[in-house]
């Protein structure tokens, strides 16, 4: 049997330092039935002169288009698909060797699947040999290993993102069932298109296997780097959950009262993050909570607010 197209979906933005890794990273998989689909999103560095010599290898596909935002950037690299399976791989990331060989072979073999993730590592700038578990750099794994779908992935999810993007490998038929990437968010994307799999009863399966590994590069230029924006993103986030859950058709109304209450209490939870970034006398902000959840909540939020700032001066 022929082996299934991969399409690698690259978007980039003024990577021009770091994307050549990452296209060299393409070359090396020892999966070879894949096209590369690079979507310049208006990059106006020297993107382009890094880029040209890999474009003799005919995989390489290259479009650029004004700068609309990375969701959007990726969106129009699947409209370019031609593949079986997708795999998202920002410019400033990397897949180990044999991340396709096997997350193609456990695709193949679990046919329920419609989404395989791998572990994901860290490494800083570009110091490949060394890598961290979590992005505080520290060995504490976080990605849960969930083979399952419906309520179960639903509620790993509402807790947090539960896996890097390219950590993914993705069927093309996905997207035909859920629609593409979300590019009115700024950030947050990938896991709120993780959340419309699982609220359409998608099948998530963790691939356990120490050669197939996503590999993030952590550096200044990161968009995580900035953690007040990605706070108020996901206060943005939760707001469209909220709507999922009363929207789906796939859980008990028992279920969505369990959901509903647990995101209430992670919006909650990023108010007191906010605080603790902005200042306890942020007048909007104040504001912003009392009309969402009133003034005993609002007490509420900034008082274990306060106890997390003492927790945190006690370390020191």
């Amino acid at each position: 049997m022929d082996k299934p197209l991969v399409s690698i979906i690259i978007p980039t933005f003024n990577y021009g330092e770091l994307i050549s890794q990452t296209l060299q990273c393409a070359l090396e998989q020892s999966y070879s039935n894949w096209e590369a689909i690079i979507i310049d999103d208006g990059s106006t560095d020297n993107t382009i002169d890094i880029i040209q010599p890999f474009l003799t290898d005919k995989r390489f596909i290259y479009h650029k288009q004004k700068n609309k935002g990375l969701p959007a950037a990726r969106n129009k690299g699947i409209s370019i698909a031609k593949g079986d399976y997708i795999q998202f791989l920002d410019a400033d990331d990397l897949l180990s060797k044999e991340k396709l060989t096997v997350q193609v072979d456990y695709m193949q073999k679990h046919e329920q699947l419609h989404i395989s993730y791998t572990n994901g590592l860290y490494f800083k700038g570009y110091n490949i040999n060394e890598t961290y578990a979590n992005r505080r750099m520290t060995q504490t794994d976080w990605i849960p290993k969930l083979n399952n779908r419906g309520i179960d992935v639903i509620m790993e999810l509402l807790k947090r993102n539960i896996m890097p993007v390219n950590a993914a490998l993705l069927k093309r038929e996905v997207f035909n069932i859920v629609g593409l990437q979300n590019d009115t968010l700024k950030s947050l994307e990938d896991w709120e298109f993780w959340l419309r799999c699982a609220f359409e009863n998608l099948y998530f399966g963790y691939c356990d296997n120490t050669n197939s590994i996503a590999l993030i590069r952590l550096h200044s230029e990161s968009m995580s780097i900035d953690k007040t924006r990605m706070m108020t993103q996901e206060l943005v986030l939760r707001d469209k959950i909220d709507l999922m859950i009363q929207n789906s058709k796939l859980v008990t109304d028992r279920q969505k009262n369990t959901l509903t209450t647990l995101n209430k209490k992670k919006k909650a939870y990023s108010y007191r993050r906010i605080i603790l970034s902005k200042g306890f006398f942020n007048a909007q902000l104040i504001k912003e909570i009392y009309a969402k959840y009133g003034f005993s909540i609002l007490v509420t939020i900034y008082a274990k607010a306060l106890n997390d700032l003492r927790k945190q001066k006690s370390k020191f």
